[in-house]
């Protein structure tokens, strides 16, 4: 298992069009896909959903940029 940094993204709207993270944890799981639905539902996200941005302590850039899947 690996500790996936997943965050909140925020934004993407007409009125605040630019995309950003908030609410950071690190979920303990064996992938991404599974980190992501964990916080989704721990968190009770029904908007704005949670996104994987890194693992073990590192964030990647190219994770950040990619498309979000929702994953419930």
């Amino acid at each position: 298992m690996a500790k996936f940094i997943v965050a909140l993204q925020v934004g993407g709207l007409m009125e605040d069009p630019e995309f950003r993270f908030c609410n950071f944890e690190e979920i303990e799981a064996e992938t991404r896909a599974e980190a992501e639905t964990m916080y989704n539902r721990k968190n009770k996200c029904d908007f704005f959903y949670g996104k994987c941005i890194g693992v073990n302590g590192e964030i990647y850039q190219n994770w950040v940029n990619e498309m979000q899947t929702v994953r419930r």
